[in-house]
């Protein structure tokens, strides 16, 4: 197949145009990249000059092309519509009737592989049709339990102002709440739900009382339950729901069109029905949605068993089983985004058995791509995963710590972050992730030929509620067995060497370990660091070709914390003295000989 006159690629929808930038060959079939212009479309899809979206694009002879797509056709009028709708519901159906995996998945409230009666929150909202749109009540599950599943929403609150559930309101809202002062986007919520058949649905501000501490714990002590037990979520995914809702109205020419009339030779007598398909469809519609930036959306979307997205164009659908979209209902091809089954693939510690030491993987992965999310309330950093613990749990046979683990403490100890600040106010122990906001890059605990050079003794948490091992915590300590080697860090230095060995009698910047020997990071590049000390973690030994590369004669790499705050001198091993962490130390070479070679063996509490 050859393409010998770009001018010769034509669309047959007169409704725009498309003009090549840029093609490349690849097999039986070539990618471009156009510009997209609007002939008809409303204007509030234009930018001035008339530029729709720029897109990467694959096209694709129908003789090559997954025919089994082609009968889907450019969409229009709303995500909310009846088309729509009806394409959802082919979802929800097909999953409840075939999907083995979706259907078998662990809930938690199975126990010894007898399924309990229906899990149900304390509250739920329960609708009916009515010619003014939907009568919608507050339920009380503890007093009359619902009929039927019920349906989860997740949204962003944003600066929207909206009805919720209060104290003083709670008993009005029992007897009914006025459909029209729910917000746009709950009211989407409530049609939706009772166009998919379903009568009971689950919104945290009206589920939730939001001016009662007490019910607000309690409630969110719960939230792995709520998400894992409804019969599916509704995600507010398009990036304009806070304030517009739901739907999505949209115009022929605004949605990706999946099949094109395209003449691929010159003088060819006629155009071929081709599939002209979005690079990064998945990513630009689900993934990189302002919602799913969010810390508390990570582990409702984990712990959803099907989700279906209301996007910023279509629908789209996620189970276990099955990522589609309207514009592929029957899925969406992996190549269109290197998430599907990468960076977001539901974590298999939810599916059920787990390997322990993947379960340890995808804990660090789930860490690494939840501090890179945003929270109104700092204060909720560890509250808002507290519902996927449990899960780790399970599949990791191991006790939860402030974001760490007890078989793995002195792993989970070695965390550094970019450009991470402190918060004022409390929230978890110096040495956890947790304390720190800003992204966390957590160091792999798989390095061949590694040996840990500390040991936890005991570790400590108070937890706010007693019976929420993954929620917030009042304080936390750890006492470690390990190696200590005092060090000098300069607060402001941006010279190279950066920071020092501390040796007694001798000048304190006399012993440099360099840049170029290791890596430093501190956690919060505010803080006053000064004198210091290093607590060593792990031991490495080198490759020959890194021993021999000309970074130090010496093929081991030395990695650990660096700690202050010490109230007393080093006196002997046996003394039990308190630190703070204040940042992490990677080195190798001369350097991490000397940090070894004047280290010493000394029992720890970290706070």
């Amino acid at each position: 197949m050859t393409l010998e006159n770009l001018d010769d690629v034509q669309p047959s929808d007169v409704d725009c145009e498309l003009s090549v930038w840029r093609y490349t060959f690849v097999k039986d079939s070539f990618r471009l990249r156009f510009y997209l212009f609007s002939r008809h479309s409303p204007k509030k899809f234009l930018s001035p000059d008339g530029l729709l979206a720029k897109l990467w694009v694959s096209v694709e002879d129908v003789r090559y092309a997954d025919k089994g797509s082609l009968g889907v056709v450019a969409l229009a009028g709303s995500t909310t519509d009846h088309a729509s709708m009806t394409v959802a519901r082919s979802w929800l159906s097909t999953c409840l009737s075939m999907h083995k995996h979706c259907n078998g998945r662990i809930s938690g409230r199975e126990r010894d592989h007898i399924v309990v009666k229906p899990w149900y929150p304390s509250r739920l909202l329960k609708l009916a049709r009515s010619h003014n749109g939907a009568t919608v009540q507050l339920q009380d599950c503890t007093e009359a339990p619902p009929s039927g599943p019920y349906v989860s929403l997740s949204h962003r609150w944003g600066g929207a102002r909206f009805i919720t559930l209060t104290t003083e309101n709670i008993g009005s809202m029992r007897s009914g709440i006025v459909f029209s002062e729910l917000s746009k986007t709950f009211q989407d919520a409530v049609m939706a739900t009772l166009q998919m058949d379903c009568f009971y649905l689950w919104i945290d501000s009206l589920c939730i009382i939001q001016d009662s501490e007490d019910d607000w714990l309690h409630e969110a002590s719960t939230m792995k339950d709520v998400y894992s037990n409804s019969l599916f979520t509704i995600s507010a995914t398009n990036p304009r729901a806070v304030d517009e809702g739901l739907s999505s109205v949209r115009a022929t020419s605004h949605v990706p069109l999946l099949r094109r009339n395209i003449r691929y030779q010159t003088g060819a007598p006629n155009p071929r029905l081709s599939k002209v398909s979005i690079h990064w469809l998945w990513d630009r519609i689900v993934l990189d949605a302002p919602i799913n930036r969010r810390a508390w959306i990570q582990q409702e979307r984990l712990l959803s068993k099907r989700i279906l997205h209301f996007a910023s164009s279509q629908l789209a659908w996620e189970c276990d089983e099955l990522t589609a979209c309207e514009m592929y209902p029957t899925g969406v091809d992996p190549a269109h985004s290197d998430h599907i089954h990468g960076s977001f693939q539901k974590i298999y510690a939810v599916h059920g058995p787990y390997e322990e030491l993947e379960a340890y993987a995808s804990w660090q992965r789930t860490v690494e791509r939840y501090t890179k999310s945003s929270l109104t309330n700092p204060s909720d950093k560890l509250v808002a995963l507290s519902g996927i613990v449990g899960y780790y749990q399970k599949a990791m046979r191991d006790d939860y710590l402030a974001g760490l683990w007890r078989k793995r403490f002195v792993d989970g100890l070695l965390w550094e972050v970019d450009r991470g600040t402190r918060p004022t106010d409390y929230r978890a122990p110096s040495w956890s992730w947790a304390a720190i906001d800003g992204p966390v890059y957590l160091c792999s605990f798989r390095k061949s030929k590694s040996q840990w050079t500390a040991d936890l003794v005991e570790a400590d948490i108070a937890l706010v509620n007693a019976g929420d091992a993954g929620g917030a915590i009042r304080g936390g300590s750890a006492t470690l067995k390990g190696k200590l080697t005092p060090i000098y860090w300069p607060a402001t230095s941006q010279e190279e060497p950066a920071i020092y060995i501390q040796v007694e009698g001798e000048d304190k910047m006399s012993h440099p370990v360099h840049r170029y020997y290791g890596r430093k990071a501190e956690d919060a590049p505010q803080e006053m660091l000064g004198d210091v000390y290093y607590l060593i973690l792990r031991y490495t030994h080198l490759q020959e070709s890194v021993r021999h590369s000309g970074h130090g004669s010496h093929g081991f790499e030395l990695e650990g914390i660096i700690i202050k705050d010490v109230e007393q001198q080093l006196t002997s091993s046996d003394t039990i003295l308190q630190f703070r962490r204040v940042g992490y130390l990677s080195a190798s070479g001369e350097r991490a000989k000397d940090l070894w070679n004047h280290s010493r063996d000394t029992t720890l509490t970290l706070i």
